[in-house]
């Protein structure tokens, strides 16, 4: 069934600008056909007659349901049953049923016949036919999603920027969207109290979802269970765990809830760690965030108009200024100070710039610390060959030194972690 194939696919538009039903509805010829058709479909699952009664009892919410979880929010058969506690087959059963209700009521409200030829075999053994369905979809289906989670990851990283975020109200957002999930499932919240003013850096709507996924997935899998949310604060890091009375069962490191929460924080500098008992059995999880204490940037030039306008540049920033015009001392600054970023000036006087970034590069206790190369010279290719994380051509706006300084921390972040490089 065409109906089928395309709730299947329906966030997969390669898939639907190639729809049978794009024809069939009469809207082929639309601008934006992909969402037209998006939009008759979620109107069609919200629009199942309340009056009517399938077959064998089953309800006009149990079809409602059944499409809503299935295909607009993307569960699989398996979860589904599991939230709903039923069976599996009669998941399948009650799939087949309101697929079959959908395409009849589509075809009234359009004034179309319907071709119900070839799906005998699935209305005589639903629950075969759909698993040999759930088994055709699978790999593209799981390459479409992998495509969307990168393609989406990638913009977000190239859009990132970075925000003081107050951690306490952060989390009080996630609880509220995560309620219905929370009080559906019976859950019990116990957060210790957390210090109003501890501020991490990231983005907030990132971070909100990495969250909300994790909790959401513990949820599901922790029926009438206890979830511990607990805040310790570190000098660069703070740590979010978020513990169970009891060892979770059912639930795997590489579902891909967990995964997408991993790249989201992996994108904002922090991370994703499991905490196991000494069998190896998950009991919690552990969110790594950056804490938002504000990060040195040591300015090496010894121009004090370009000193006052770069100290002025980063005044109510999330960065701390420090300056010095002697670079005959600034090596033995940076390793006593050990800035978050470096901006250096190669035109110094009685010393050669190029030779002082090379020797930053060459020492193994400072040489993880980013250096901006900022000049008047064209000297950008060189720059980076020398080993700079990013060069900036004076005169330079704010805009532009902040975006540099965010990019360079960030990716700092990532680097470290392993992922989004």
């Amino acid at each position: 069934m065409s109906l089928r194939r395309a709730l299947m696919h329906l966030y997969d538009p390669s898939e639907l600008r190639h729809s049978p039903l794009l024809k069939w509805l009469g809207i082929e010829n639309s601008s934006d056909r992909v969402g037209t058709l998006r939009r008759i479909i979620h109107l069609a699952i919200q629009q199942m007659n309340p009056q009517q009664r399938l077959q064998g009892g089953s309800t006009p919410r149990q079809m409602v349901d059944i499409l809503t979880y299935r295909f607009i929010e993307q569960l699989s058969q398996k979860e589904v049953a599991s939230d709903f506690a039923i069976s599996l087959r009669q998941v399948q059963r009650l799939e087949a049923k309101a697929l079959r209700s959908m395409a009849e009521m589509l075809a009234t409200q359009h004034n179309l016949e319907l071709d119900w030829s070839g799906e005998s075999e699935i209305e005589k053994k639903p629950a075969q036919a759909e698993d040999t369905l759930a088994e055709e979809k699978q790999p593209s289906s799981s390459s479409t999603e992998n495509n969307q989670v990168l393609q989406e990851l990638d913009w977000l990283k190239q859009t990132y920027q970075v925000e003081r975020i107050n951690l306490a109200l952060l989390l009080q957002s996630v609880i509220e969207k995560a309620q219905p999930v929370l009080e559906q499932q019976s859950i019990h919240l116990c957060i210790d109290p957390i210090d109003p003013d501890i501020v991490i850096s990231g983005q907030s709507t990132i971070l909100c979802q990495a969250l909300l996924s994790i909790m959401s997935r513990f949820a599901l899998t922790l029926p009438g269970g206890v979830l511990h949310i607990t805040v310790q604060n570190h000098q660069n890091q703070v740590v979010l765990y978020i513990r169970t009375a009891d060892c979770i069962e059912g639930i795997q490191k590489d579902e891909v809830e967990f995964d997408i929460a991993r790249k989201l924080l992996n994108l904002c500098g922090g991370g994703l760690e499991w905490q196991e008992t000494s069998n190896q059995a998950i009991c919690g999880i552990s969110v790594v965030l950056m804490s938002a204490q504000p990060s040195l940037v040591l300015v090496i030039d010894d121009n004090q108009d370009t000193l006052l306008l770069l100290e002025r540049y980063l005044t109510d920033s999330h960065y701390q200024f420090m300056a010095t015009r002697q670079p005959e001392h600034a090596f033995t600054l940076i390793q006593k100070v050990q800035p978050k970023v470096i901006v250096l000036d190669v035109m110094l006087p009685g010393i050669d710039g190029w030779e002082f970034l090379s020797r930053i590069k060459r020492n193994p206790e400072i040489r993880h610390i980013p250096v901006v190369v900022s000049t008047i010279l064209p000297q950008q290719r060189l720059a980076m060959m020398l080993g700079a994380e990013a060069f900036l051509q004076k005169p330079f706006t704010r805009e532009k030194f902040l975006l540099t300084l965010d990019d360079l921390l960030a990716g700092s972040g990532r680097e470290s972690s392993g992922e989004l490089r």
